[in-house]
């Protein structure tokens, strides 16, 4: 039984051994391919970020190009809004003007109406007078 044991031991120890080499000789070659191939996968790689950069950048140009644009539409619209108001306070600074010309005028025919008057209250109190 004891050499049975060791004759499977030894076996399974040169198996062992026969896996591990061939282990090794895959890794080497692995590591072989991998070198060979690592200018193509970091090329494929590099192909990808760049892609996906460009992408990235496209994106980013084409929101800028909306702000803008959000903006510049904005920009007319407060530039209507202010003509509009310019137009307004125009408008309202010649109603104004004329309110005010047509208040000294009320202003000058009252003093004329308040001389008017007066001078009738004179002529009344030089009549009543007279004919005391």
């Amino acid at each position: 039984g004891d050499a049975a044991w060791r004759a499977e031991a030894a076996d399974a120890r040169r198996a062992a051994d026969a896996a591990r080499s061939e282990l090794s000789e895959l890794r080497r070659r692995l590591a072989e391919a991998d070198q060979s191939e690592a200018p193509r996968q970091s090329e494929q790689h590099f192909q990808e970020q760049l892609g996906m950069l460009q992408e990235q950048l496209s994106q980013e140009l084409q929101a800028s190009e909306e702000l803008r644009n959000n903006a510049a539409g904005s920009r007319r619209e407060a530039e209507e809004q202010l003509r509009e108001l310019r137009e307004q306070l125009s408008q309202e600074r010649q109603a104004a003007e004329t309110l005010r010309s047509e208040a000294a005028d009320s202003r000058r025919e009252l003093e004329g109406s308040r001389t008017e008057a007066e001078a009738l209250r004179s002529e009344a109190e030089d009549s009543r007078r007279e004919l005391e």
